[in-house]
């Protein structure tokens, strides 16, 4: 099964998701270069729960799940970046429970754009297009399509976006960190 392999994406995006017993769709991230995804379930050898889905063209390297934890187990050292990235995504959630609890929806919103941009590695301070829909945004945070698209119409007239079908172009980063404030998390 897919749970015995690590999947890094080389190039493109991968988006992460799962539905509701009701058939409600949730998008747990949009994975950019760099970005990995199996980790726990090649740890724990099980088949993963997640759906992951290519968006666009795509290159994703597989690692070979029990070769990989071979190479743990013969050089231990590597268990603690290992445990760096899960850290890291353990934070990202924690921060994600929160804002759904108590941040408002056009401050979350922007946020997720700023993690988005950030796993998309650009050079510091370069406006970032990034490829998704409203809908796949709307996933992300629990919300209509349709309170995003308000949403970003108004950040398209304080100039700080562009949209167009299915991208979404970050124009002026410092002015999305001042609205975002200082906790931005990628995966």
């Amino acid at each position: 099964g897919h749970g015995r392999h690590l999947f890094v994406i080389v190039s493109g995006c991968v988006r992460l998701s799962s539905a509701t017993r009701q058939g409600r769709e949730f998008v747990y991230a949009l994975l950019g270069p760099g970005s990995f995804y199996g980790l726990g379930n090649v740890i724990k050898g099980i088949d993963p729960r997640a759906n992951a889905e290519a968006s666009g063209a795509t290159e994703i390297a597989v690692i070979d799940g029990p070769g990989f934890l071979a190479l743990l187990d013969r050089e231990p050292r590597l268990w603690r970046h290992v445990a760096v990235l899960l850290h890291k995504r353990l934070t990202h959630a924690m921060w994600a429970i929160r804002d759904n609890s108590v941040a408002p929806l056009a401050e979350r919103l922007v946020r997720r754009l700023l993690a988005l941009a950030a796993a998309a590695a650009p050079a510091h301070g370069a406006p970032v297009s990034l490829r998704l829909t409203q809908t796949d945004l709307g996933r992300m945070l629990g919300t209509s399509r349709s309170r995003i698209n308000g949403i970003l119409k108004r950040l398209e007239r304080e100039r700080l976006v562009e949209v167009s079908y299915r991208t979404i172009k970050l124009s002026d980063l410092a002015g999305l960190h001042r609205l975002a404030g200082p906790e931005v998390f990628t995966f």
